[in-house]
């Protein structure tokens, strides 16, 4: 049991200084094309005949993998310290408090993925008064990241946080 353990305990501190990447959804096909006409921006493929589109007049949903624009690549990390960002109590069991500098003008949104990069919480604001409490009480114990993304500037950062 130690024999696994203790190489894994020395490597996290590895991963927490790696660099954070997006993944987007690509199609590989044999042919396609993008176009505008009358002012309508339109993208197509080969090969994916089922695709279904759900608008509920905030969000549009279209299954497939052709979905352009999905997502926007950022280089660019956000200074978490210049926020005065804090989380609170790591590692947790039942809580995770978040706390930061409301006087920052800054429209901070975080969500929650594990260590398969399932997304646990989907993505919220964080509270104007400059305080938000996460429940993890129905969270497995486990390591998890908290993404926070500024999208006026475009820029992201990740905290690890350990459930117990």
């Amino acid at each position: 049991m130690n024999r696994f353990l203790i190489p894994i305990l020395l490597s996290l501190p590895v991963f927490s200084f790696s660099q954070t990447y997006e993944l987007c959804m690509q199609v590989i096909g044999s042919t396609g094309g993008h176009g505008i006409q009358a002012g309508y921006d339109f993208t197509w493929t080969v090969g994916e005949p089922v695709v279904a589109t759900v608008n509920n007049f905030t969000r549009v949903l279209t299954q497939g993998f052709h979905q352009p624009d999905v997502c926007v690549p950022t280089t660019h990390t956000l200074d978490l310290e210049s926020i005065g960002l804090e989380v609170f109590p790591n590692p947790t069991s039942d809580a995770l408090h978040i706390r930061y500098d409301a006087s920052v003008p800054s429209a901070l949104n975080f969500m929650v993925v594990d260590m398969l990069g399932n997304v646990v919480s989907v993505p919220q604001q964080l509270a104007p008064s400059g305080a938000s409490e996460l429940n993890t009480s129905d969270w497995a114990p486990g390591v998890y990241f908290l993404q926070f993304f500024d999208k006026q500037s475009n820029r992201s950062s990740t905290v690890k946080v350990v459930r117990i």
